[in-house]
């Protein structure tokens, strides 16, 4: 190839490499699953979801009231603002701010354009947010061990229930295990 025809191809393709690509802004809002028992989730509960994937995913924390929770994310030069309003049955993540470079400013655009790196970051805010809801779901599940089984139930754990009674040949086992284990020093004499 000669100069001529390397410097056509990149000055063909050097608009392609550089051009960044603008979406619509993600904006998701989320009606919550019920909590464990069927109630809803706390607004602590929401809250406290809210802080570890501010957390989690590197956002701080810059503002909290009892319905509205507002974080900031920045990267290099970009800086992003969010508000995510609240309650029992819903949260919603609404940009307040977002830095010139993560903006298109184009005068031809019909709705408010940002850079995909802008959806991506609260994209992955907002499924942090849902993971660690339902870890709380799942870790104030009663836990119930059968049989050597784990076995997570919905329906809530009755304490002081009647225990059924054991066969003697559990007792029995147990007694030949206990034996077994016994170091020499503790071993019953013949």
């Amino acid at each position: 190839m000669n100069r001529h025809s390397i410097a056509f191809l990149a000055l063909f393709f050097a608009p392609l490499g550089c051009k960044a690509s603008f979406s619509s802004v993600y904006q998701p809002k989320n009606i919550l699953a019920e909590a464990p028992h069927g109630s809803p989730y706390t607004k602590s509960q929401i809250a406290k979801a809210i802080y570890r994937g501010f957390l989690s995913k590197g956002w701080s924390l810059l503002e909290q009231t009892d319905e509205v929770i507002m974080g900031r994310l920045r990267w290099l030069e970009h800086d992003v603002t969010v508000k995510i309003p609240f309650d029992e049955r819903s949260y919603e993540i609404i940009p307040v701010s977002i830095s010139k470079g993560l903006r298109d400013d184009s005068k031809n655009a019909s709705e408010e354009l940002v850079h995909r790196r802008y959806n991506h970051w609260v994209n992955m805010l907002d499924k942090a947010i849902r993971t660690s809801l339902l870890s709380q779901r799942i870790t104030s599940l009663p836990i119930i061990e059968s049989e050597g089984a784990v076995v997570v139930t919905e329906q809530p754990l009755v304490l002081n229930a009647p225990v059924p009674p054991t066969s003697s040949s559990t007792s029995a086992t147990t007694e030949n295990t206990n034996s077994a284990l016994s170091t020499p020093e503790t071993a019953p004499k013949p």
